[in-house]
């Protein structure tokens, strides 16, 4: 797990940093709301529906 965590820190500031020289901050938060609302949907598609306990 802690490799993981790692690569995932080192691999994501390289590429953060490359995105960031390439087009500049606007760009990087317009690339950064695209990929959270991508990952909204992909958590909304695969969730299931909860169960109520009412009695």
């Amino acid at each position: 797990m802690n490799m993981t965590v790692t690569m995932g820190g080192l691999i994501g500031s390289l590429l953060g940093g490359k995105l960031l020289d390439m087009i500049n901050v606007p760009g990087m938060l317009l690339v950064s709301g695209i990929t959270a609302l991508i990952g909204a949907m992909i958590v909304c598609a695969f969730s299931e529906k909860g169960r109520s306990n009412v009695n």
